[in-house]
């Protein structure tokens, strides 16, 4: 059994991945072909930008999905931090909305399973940030090192 077996987080996130890839491609070909004589062929250029709106939509629908979805695993919890961070970047308030809900679902799993120390979480992902927060190191206690 793989991660992606139990853990809903990680499955999505490895769906949304997927799409990415797909749309990387498609992206790359409206530029080659935007580039050279094939830019003429109006049709293929419509067909490839309509599979761009349908990628973009999906994977849109895919981060819903992922801020919805419980983590049940490291992987998980990681994949909703950098989905966080990802809408964070983009600087629009729905985008905000879903950092805080994908950041509040890693949290979840990673206050009652020990892998990371939520502080450390919310540093990475920043989406509770209202200036740049500077990473600060702190002491270990022997209790977290065991």
């Amino acid at each position: 059994m793989t991660v992606i077996d139990f853990c809903p987080a990680t499955r999505t996130a490895n769906t949304l991945s997927r799409i990415e890839s797909s749309a990387d491609l498609v992206d790359r070909s409206i530029v080659r072909l935007g580039s050279g004589s094939a830019a003429e062929d109006s049709e293929l250029m419509s067909s490839l930008h309509c599979i761009q709106l349908k990628l973009s939509l999906e994977s849109e629908s895919a981060r819903d999905d992922l801020a919805a979805m419980p983590a049940r695993s490291a992987a998980g919890a990681i994949a909703q931090l950098l989905a966080a961070i990802r809408d964070m970047r983009v600087n629009d308030d729905d985008h905000r909305l879903r950092a805080a809900r994908l950041e509040g679902a890693a949290l979840e799993y990673l206050k009652s399973s020990g892998v990371l120390d939520p502080r450390d979480a919310r540093r990475i992902s920043r989406t509770r940030a209202t200036h740049p927060v500077q990473l600060e190191s702190r002491a270990i206690s022997s209790s977290e090192m065991s």
